[in-house]
């Protein structure tokens, strides 16, 4: 038997949405696939991937998922890097080629000719609804010059709240 610090600890999943499939093949996929802490989770072409998609357009190793929880008390963070040539996509805007990108509950990832799926947190809206409500509380400026402070907190400690602020191209 496992001892508990050797125990998965699960962050979230992927619930499959559709399965695009031109070669008529089976994929033998699972409905949805676990997040764990921790585990580094990839999809692509080669038989070896823990998601594995039969089609010449899709990468060996298209794209890498993970998560990571700095502690019990902190909101996971789940992360999307792109690997291929093709692209993968997050709510239908195409992810660049080695860049990573902060998963939300609720995204939607695509493989052209493969697969979407979205990913599915374990806390669900409840995280951003939370986010929300402390910037109304506050007297946060959403919007700085090519920045916008998300309602996504990454954690907090005795002075404040982490908070996630993507860049904004110009």
């Amino acid at each position: 038997m496992a001892c508990d610090s050797e125990r998965k600890v699960t962050l979230g999943e992927l619930v499959v949405i559709d399965r695009y499939n031109d070669l008529g093949e089976d994929d033998n996929m699972a409905d949805s696939v676990a997040l764990y802490k921790g585990i580094r989770l990839t999809v692509g072409r080669n038989v070896n991937n823990d998601i594995v998609i039969n089609h010449p357009a899709v990468s060996g190793e298209h794209c890498v998922i993970w998560a990571i929880q700095f502690d019990d008390n902190s909101i996971p963070l789940i992360y999307l890097k792109d690997l291929s040539l093709n692209g993968t996509y997050v709510n239908d805007n195409k992810i660049a080629k080695n860049t990573v990108s902060l998963l939300n509950h609720g995204d939607v990832l695509t493989i052209e000719y493969g697969i979407e799926i979205e990913y599915q947190s374990v806390f669900g809206y409840q995280e951003s609804e939370y986010g929300e409500e402390i910037i109304s509380k506050g007297s946060i400026s959403k919007e700085f010059k090519n920045w916008t402070i998300s309602n996504r907190i990454l954690g907090n400690g005795t002075f404040g709240y982490v908070r996630f602020i993507p860049w904004l191209p110009f």
